[in-house]
């Protein structure tokens, strides 16, 4: 055996085959139904099997700029521009590769950004950044086409030569149709003005992309991949629909197109998902009559939606994993969000760990010198094949109802998107689908955040009138927030203890596995325990202990056969030493215990996939 020959680790073992693997799981599960166990539907409507075969004579997914690291995008958002360029600067100097002009009226702000109508502060804003050396992005508001022409002013008085930029233009002048309802004049009025906007840009030597078909809004307003797939191929039509009415041709058109699309922490799907976008595009080109597909440029975001309040530190953990997700999936461009957005503006700190998320995983795990990981694996390519096959499906449904415009005027697309977001909501509400540091290991009080208050701002007005349902920009973790919010203001106001007695009765291997979850449970909207650590053996010695600890509300905390034979007389000696609302944590199985449980005065089963919102209001009621 030479030093480049590997032995055959394999030898001497039997063929596997996928009969003797299904054998061995059944055995494993016990009589319980294999595909119920192991095999789940995503809200995408595409099944995730429990093993996959590697894929065959699958073709490479490459991003348009294979061969070189992708764009580290840092935003460009806090309100004062001397401030901005400052931290613009930090930024390009600690690793950044790009920037992203972030417009105070942009669907992106997030209650804040930089005045882009003002020359003076985009001027401050830029000073001293080299834009030939970097990739530069524009995400503008309503006024795109002024703030659009002061980049364009700036960069001539500079005398940077056009042609040796690299600037992403972000004109969407369908995008306020999505995000406000409302279009700013009629359609053929702003495909001509675009048309014009393009011919002017194009003429002054600017390569582009020029046009962006953000569907981050799909993503933020609760939608699935195959509904941002639809929209983003939807809106990428309408575009070369409209502008070839205006006189531009379809191959002038194309590449001056590029996508922006938020990616969270569900790694395949958002590897798969921008897969799926360049195989979709490809074949809108070819039934376009292109003679071959441009490279698209696609900007990745890791998710608003994901982001959470409470626990932020945990945002930097979905971060990494969705900055992985978008990087292996070929995102051209990546932007991480600060995990102290949802607070405020960002100061350094945040933006200097959004910033090191992508520089360890382009320098440290090398994951841009390969130009698609994930191609063959079986996972990945069955993924990708799925949700090109149901965005297509969702994008000849918008194309049915006459279009993108005509489908959000009816409400079609917003209807789907609140089916989706409906059934997500429901996943939280009910515990399966968990929010770390949210409904699942929620913190133990709200640590101070390092941010900057969010300026009070006038938003400008949209010319138009409302013609379309806006999708609306959610966070998954906001209602529980809320709720914790809430219970601080209650103590805040009425001085009164928001805590629960946790009753636990029977010895501690009975009740510990109950009472730690229960605590965790109530956590979630802030309400904290009180009582002692040892089980009670007594119901007397139950209602003694409650009358003394000055809390409203109790749960009763034990295992199944501790409520079969104490249960019924400690809730109704809770309730005989004053206690206003008795939760019993878990249900018992036997009914015949739950009916005692309820005949001595219990108000709630606490259990785990029951209604999270609904049980902890109906407790933080009780408690006032």
């Amino acid at each position: 055996m030479t030093s480049n020959t590997l032995p055959d680790l394999t030898a001497g073992f039997p063929e596997p085959t996928d009969e003797a693997w299904r054998a061995l799981v059944e055995k494993a599960l016990g009589g319980r139904d294999f595909d119920r166990a192991l095999t789940s539907d995503t809200l995408s409507g595409v099944k995730v099997n429990a093993l996959y075969a590697a894929a065959q004579g699958a073709g490479l997914v490459k991003r348009s700029g294979a061969g070189a690291p992708w764009t580290i995008a840092q935003r460009v958002d806090l309100p004062n521009a001397s401030a901005a360029n400052a931290a613009a600067l930090g930024d390009l100097m600690g690793g950044a590769s790009g920037l992203v002009l972030v417009s105070d009226q942009s669907a992106g702000a997030r209650g804040f950004g930089l005045e882009l109508r003002n020359s003076g502060a985009l001027e401050t804003a830029l000073q001293d950044v080299a834009v030939a050396m970097i990739a530069l992005a524009l995400e503008p508001g309503p006024e795109a086409r002024a703030e659009a022409s002061l980049l364009r002013a700036l960069v001539s008085s500079r005398g940077d030569v056009p042609d040796a930029l690299s600037i992403t233009w972000g004109f969407d002048p369908l995008g306020s149709l999505m995000r406000d309802g409302i279009l700013a004049g009629a359609p053929e009025t702003l495909f001509r003005e675009l048309a014009d906007d393009l011919a002017g840009l194009s003429g002054d030597g600017f390569r582009g992309p020029f046009i962006a078909c953000d569907v981050r809004r799909v993503h933020e307003a609760g939608g699935s991949e195959t509904g941002e797939l639809a929209a983003a191929l939807a809106i990428g039509v309408a575009y070369l629909r409209g502008l070839e009415a205006a006189g531009r041709t379809l191959t002038d058109t194309a590449p001056a197109l590029h996508w922006t699309f938020a990616v969270d922490s569900d790694q395949l799907f958002g590897i798969a998902k921008l897969r799926a976008m360049r195989k979709l595009w490809a074949r809108v080109c070819d039934a376009s009559g292109l003679d071959a597909a441009p490279p698209i440029h696609i900007r990745a975001e890791t998710a608003w939606r994901m982001l959470s309040k409470r626990d932020p530190a945990v945002n930097m953990l979905r971060a990494t994993i969705a900055t992985f997700a978008a990087g292996v999936g070929g995102a051209d461009a990546i932007t991480v969000l600060p995990h102290t957005l949802a607070h405020g503006v960002p100061r350094d700190a945040a933006r200097r760990l959004a910033r090191n998320t992508q520089l360890v995983l382009l320098e440290e795990a090398n994951l841009w010198r390969v130009a698609d990981p994930s191609a063959g694996a079986g996972a990945i390519e069955a993924m990708t094949d799925a949700l090109c096959e149901r965005a297509w499906a969702g994008f000849q449904a918008i194309e049915a109802a006459g279009g993108w415009i005509a489908a959000l005027k009816a409400g079609q697309f917003q209807a789907s998107v609140a089916d989706v977001a409906a059934k997500r909501r429901q996943a939280v509400q009910t515990g399966r689908e968990e929010l770390t540091g949210v409904t699942a290991f929620p913190p133990d009080g709200d640590a101070a955040m390092d941010v900057d208050p969010v300026p009070a701002g006038t938003p400008l007005p949209h010319a138009g009138e409302p013609i379309a349902e806006p999708l609306p920009s959610l966070r998954l973790s906001a209602p529980f927030e809320a709720l914790a919010e809430a219970t601080a203001a209650q103590a805040s106001e009425t001085g009164r203890m928001t805590a629960v007695f946790l009753a636990r009765i029977g010895p501690a291997a009975d009740h510990a596995a109950r009472a730690t979850w229960t605590a965790n449970r109530l956590a979630v909207a802030g309400i904290g325990t009180v009582g002692p650590a040892d089980g009670f053996l007594t119901s007397g010695d139950v209602g003694q202990a409650f009358a003394q600890s000055g809390a409203a509300v109790a749960c009763l905390c034990g295992d199944d056969d501790a409520y079969a034979t104490l249960g019924d007389a400690a809730v109704q000696a809770l309730k005989s030493a004053g206690a206003a609302y008795v939760i019993v944590a878990g249900r018992p199985a036997d009914t015949a215990v739950v009916e005692a449980l309820e005949t001595s005065g219990s108000d709630l089963f606490l259990t785990a996939r029951g209604d999270i919102l609904g049980d902890l209001r109906a407790i933080q009621e009780a408690i006032c």
